[in-house]
């Protein structure tokens, strides 16, 4: 007697469960830069510039002088992340094995699926904090998109460069990085958190390029080449950030001159995961503010096409 199978599915390894998860980008650049905290909507910011005009000595008073006093608000948007599973959907599945005996009100892979969430919403957040758009309801507007309409505004400084170009050489990655360094107010240039941020396939460019030249007085080795360095000749420390992957921006400023601003730190991180018994199903919950600015827009030079 032979079996007949060919009705069935096949069966590959489904007795394992293990799941695995698509590799998602980290959130890098929150860590660099400066973090403000308990904005619910908006907060104020105030500018005060003086100067200090000297005269001549003698008698008498004579008034001379300017105060000036700015400001800008700094914006938060308040968004939710809501998502509802259905524990007993899996019963037709494999997964099924993992579920206990009876009426399931949890999921058996509960941990994995927060982790992963976690890095979801940082990588979603990532990718925000640089883009070049528009605020809309559940995004701000972006550094480079705010820094584009200060420009308009202000006046302030951006540099056209060919970063896509395919023969790219160290010379040229030298020239474009001093470039942006000159056009700097003389009065940060020595500020020792001095960082041009640039996405990761940038970054490896101008790796690659300093190798190539064997420039190897400079430690591209730590890390496998993807570690942060200081470029020749300047204390400007260049810093991959996945939010600019996408982007042909190479963003040069003080990274304490960037703020991250929200109401609570590390907000987005706490999430809630239950069983509603009204709704029979498993509620995914996660609330938190976020937005992004700079202190001083004339502090900030973009590399651009």
């Amino acid at each position: 007697m032979a079996l007949s199978l060919g009705s069935l599915t096949q069966w590959v390894n489904d007795n394992s469960q293990e799941l695995l998860a698509q590799s998602v980008l980290a959130g890098e650049t929150i860590d660099l830069i400066s973090i403000k905290t308990g904005v619910k909507y908006k907060e104020r910011l105030k500018y005060l510039a003086t100067d200090a005009v000297f005269q001549a000595g003698g008698c008498g008073f004579s008034t001379s002088g300017t105060i000036t006093l700015t400001q800008k608000d700094l914006t938060v948007i308040d968004v939710k992340i809501n998502e509802s599973i259905c524990p007993e959907d899996l019963n037709e599945y494999s997964l099924s094995i993992s579920l206990k005996p009876g009426f399931n009100k949890d999921l058996p892979f509960a941990q994995f699926y927060m982790a992963d969430k976690i890095k979801q919403i940082n990588k979603t957040i990532e990718t925000n904090i640089w883009a070049n758009a528009a605020a809309s309801s559940t995004v701000p507007s972006g550094l480079i998109y705010k820094f584009l309409a200060d420009v308009i505004i202000t006046g302030n400084t951006t540099v056209s460069q060919n970063l896509t170009g395919t023969t790219l050489v160290a010379s040229d990655w030298l020239g474009y990085v001093y470039a942006l360094q000159n056009k700097l107010p003389e009065a940060i240039q020595s500020a020792t958190d001095l960082t041009l941020f640039v996405g990761h396939p940038i970054f490896r460019k101008i790796v690659q390029a300093l190798v190539i030249a064997n420039l190897y007085h400079i430690d591209l080795t730590a890390n496998d080449g993807m570690q942060a360095f200081y470029f020749p000749g300047t204390n400007i420390k260049v810093v991959p950030v996945n939010g600019l992957n996408t982007l042909n921006n190479m963003v040069l400023t003080p990274a304490s001159n960037l703020i991250y601003v929200t109401d609570l730190t590390h907000e987005e991180e706490k999430i809630e995961m239950f069983w509603a018994q009204e709704a029979q199903l498993v509620y995914f919950i996660s609330r938190f503010k976020y937005g992004i600015d700079y202190y001083f827009s004339e502090y900030v030079v973009l590399s651009k096409l």
